[in-house]
């Protein structure tokens, strides 16, 4: 061969002329659509230097709009946050630190979950779809075919947040209305809740409305939820709560479409019969999930299973699949956006912190909680056991609540197994990973070598901090 063959070659490609996207509103409408000008008289009266505009995946073709009107308005730098690390309804702190931004502003429908750090003004856009007149032009239909039980009927409206300015218009008629009430943040435009009631059944919302509620009667409630999107874990939540439920939708159309209770039922029965759990961290920010996550590990520990936790951001398929050992994932998320109700699609079943607590007591209650704070003042007691778990599931006898740790042998591939140091035990206690590793017919890289015994090295703690600016472990 005279000369090396090309392996590649230069290639023209031909040059496209980037185009910004077309708002989902007229231009000249957006600065009044989102209230720009009290965003700018906020970060002017709080001395904001940086401040991070976070906007939905439907509403990211408004924010370049959005941004430079602020930016015009204000002396501080305004940055976009386009790609939320979590739930969009979650405020993303992660994303704000990395340009040390003094507060967020968040748009579209949003949890209203208290923050651990910055200070968060929801912007409660104006829907110029939705009229509180086709509301109740959609009550009063289903009162005409219900004309029997209109003198008792009792009625609760819940919006979205980006519905909450035509909710407000509702107050002046005789219907109840859960308004958004957070914790530590600032709403735009702000709403007077000062007289309203407040009931667990409505996280971070207030009940305004002309007539006294009984909280113990709100079973005798219907429930008209505003949504574009409606979250289907509160949905579910309700659904054990009200005595009925309705979803309104930005063009006035109605569903009533609600995820079975039964099917979480099996989720529970999975956790019994599961040796490895999967703790799924899909959120950073919210106030309680720091001390969730340690009750649940401890929880996890004296039930003696196993546990690894994942701090995966949003969660996917392909994510999740990765991890074969993991019998059960337990996701720690947004009660609202966090929690994955179809897992049709994953490998392994994915159940709540209230669903792992409900197989520890060994309970049913026919409920459905979703707000950490309820979570954390039932008591988890797991049950321990040495007789065999019959699994609903799979229609077996499980290995069940076993401890791994006072097993002598093991059965594997049809042969006994005595346990030692080299083989499927770590300090005496049983390694499931080990014994998943010795079942796979590929083992990885270099297991065709035979033993090779090396001395470990010594284990170090790591950098902490953001990715700008990290900082070394003491």
């Amino acid at each position: 061969m005279s000369k090396a063959p090309v392996l590649s070659s230069e290639i023209e490609y031909a040059r496209t002329e980037q185009k910004a996207e077309t708002p989902s509103i007229p231009v000249t409408e957006i600065g009044d659509y989102y209230y720009v000008d009290l965003i700018a008289e906020n970060i002017r009266t709080n001395g904001y230097k940086s401040v991070c505009l976070q906007f939905p995946d439907n509403l990211i073709r408004d924010s370049t709009y959005v941004a430079s009107l602020i930016q015009a308005q204000v002396d501080a730098k305004v940055f976009v946050l386009a790609d939320t690390s979590y739930s969009p309804c979650c405020v993303d702190e992660i994303a704000a630190q990395h340009v040390r931004g003094d507060a967020v502003f968040h748009f579209g429908d949003a949890c209203l979950n208290a923050s651990r750090s910055l200070p968060v003004v929801y912007v409660q856009h104006k829907n110029f779809r939705l009229k509180a007149e086709t509301i109740m032009n959609q009550i009063k239909s289903s009162e005409n075919e219900n004309s029997d039980q209109t003198t008792d009927r009792k009625i609760i409206v819940y919006p979205d947040t980006n519905f909450a300015n035509t909710a407000a218009q509702l107050c002046s008629v005789d219907i109840s209305v859960a308004m958004p009430a957070p914790e530590k943040a600032v709403l735009i435009p702000e709403h007077d809740i000062s007289n309203a009631q407040s009931f667990e059944v409505f996280p971070n919302r207030k009940v305004i409305s002309k007539t006294d509620i009984n909280e113990e009667d709100i079973s005798q409630y219907e429930l008209v939820y505003l949504s574009d999107s409606p979250s289907e874990s509160l949905l579910l939540y309700w659904s054990t709560v009200f005595s009925s439920i309705r979803i309104i939708n930005g063009n006035g159309e109605e569903s009533s479409s609600v995820p079975a209770l039964r099917r979480r039922y099996r989720n529970v029965q999975t956790i019994k019969s599961a040796g490895t759990i999967g703790i799924l961290v899909n959120t950073l920010s919210l106030k309680d999930s720091i001390p969730l996550l340690e009750r649940m590990r401890s929880a996890i520990t004296q039930a003696e299973k196993k546990y690894y936790t994942f701090v995966v951001g949003k969660p996917n398929v392909a994510k999740l699949g990765n991890f074969e050992v993991v019998d059960v994932w337990v996701v720690l998320g947004c009660p609202q956006g966090g929690m994955i109700m179809d897992d049709d699609e994953y490998i392994k079943p994915i159940v709540t912190p209230y669903e792992l607590q409900l197989a520890f007591n060994d309970e049913w209650t026919g409920k459905w909680l979703l707000q950490f704070k309820q979570v954390l003042n039932d008591v988890i007691v797991p049950k321990k056991t040495d007789e065999p778990l019959f699994d609903l599931v799979t229609g077996k006898f499980a290995f069940g609540n076993t401890p791994l740790r006072e097993m002598k042998e093991i059965t594997l591939n049809d042969k006994e197994v005595q346990l030692s140091s080299n083989s499927l035990t770590i300090r005496n206690t049983v390694s499931t990973a080990a014994k998943t590793l010795q079942e796979k017919s590929w083992q990885g890289l270099g297991s065709d070598h035979g033993d090779i015994h090396e001395e470990s090295a010594e284990l170090k703690k790591g950098r902490t901090g953001i990715a700008r600016n990290y900082g070394e472990m003491k």
